[in-house]
């Protein structure tokens, strides 16, 4: 029995890193979804603008076509870790999964109308309509799963529109840094999305940031992985703040294959128990680590 009780909290302490750290990638989500604002002038001269736009060519030329990616990951926070898996089908569906000595034991899955946290360990799963969710922020027409997956992925996402390709490029505004590094701006309204190009001419970060509220989210990449031609990130870190509250976990990615679907979405059977958003968020909150 006490062996049960601990394999318990040591499950739901994972359990509850598992959804902090998901909790940040959709802060994310909802962020970069506003629209993007129409072109902005670049503050770089006409020489530096065309080495500017071989640099930011670069990036998007390393993204790669897949229907189907799997990889290893290794969720850390606060100086724990957690295994699991990530699996996407292109524009279509994501998972997310922990596991526990080589046995799943949670996920996340999302597609373009339902949002899936499912806990193997106590048969419990919770549902959101994904459109109920942006409703409520007002973003309907805004927070897209592609955004998900281009942060995931590391890419430039050009919000409403899609991933970005090289005839996006005057779509972002462009300042050079003192360090070389290059930032590709869309402004809208109350938020900015920025690009950092690194001096090696990668992806280094995505940031959204809302100056009225000194609110910010930043996902830096790291550690690029070849596959296909192209590459992807080894290591993600994201972080957030707002409102004196700061927000850190880490993703570090492994063994990525574009095979063919080799995994299926959660169908609860009879002994799954559905539970709402706040009811599974209660209990994980009310139990000890």
């Amino acid at each position: 029995m006490r062996e049960s009780i601990n394999n318990h909290s040591f499950f739901v302490s994972k359990m509850k890193r598992f959804v902090y750290i998901f909790g940040i990638i959709l802060l994310a989500v909802v962020l970069a979804g506003c629209s993007a604002s129409k072109k902005g002038a670049s503050n770089i001269g006409k020489q530096e603008m065309k080495a500017a736009k071989a640099r930011y060519e670069a990036v998007v030329n390393r993204n790669f076509d897949y229907e189907y990616l799997s990889a290893k990951v290794k969720y850390s926070l606060k100086g724990k870790s957690l295994s699991g898996k990530l699996n996407i089908e292109h524009g279509k569906r994501l998972c997310m999964t922990v596991t526990l000595l080589g046995i799943e034991v949670a996920r996340v899955e999302a597609d373009e109308d339902v949002l899936l946290v499912v806990d193997k360990f106590d048969k419990v799963f919770a549902a959101l309509p994904i459109a109920e969710a942006v409703s409520k922020l007002g973003l309907q027409e805004e927070a897209k799963l592609e955004t998900l997956e281009a942060l995931l992925m590391g890419r430039i996402y050009i919000p409403g529109d899609g991933t970005a390709s090289a005839k996006d490029f005057k779509r972002l505004t462009w300042t050079l840094q003192d360090d070389q590094t290059l930032v590709g701006r869309c402004a809208r309204n109350k938020y900015l999305l920025d690009y950092t190009i690194g001096a090696d001419d990668y992806l280094t970060q995505t940031q959204v940031s809302m100056p009225d509220s000194h609110a910010r989210f930043i996902w830096k990449y790291a550690s690029p992985i070849s596959i296909e031609g192209g590459s992807m990130p080894g290591v993600e870190t994201l972080s957030g703040e707002g409102e004196g509250k700061q927000l850190s976990a880490q993703l570090t990615l492994s063994a990525p294959s574009v095979a063919k679907k080799n995994w299926n979405s959660f169908t609860p059977t009879s002994g799954y128990r559905e539970v709402t958003f706040a009811e599974l968020l209660t209990i994980l909150k009310n139990l000890k680590n």
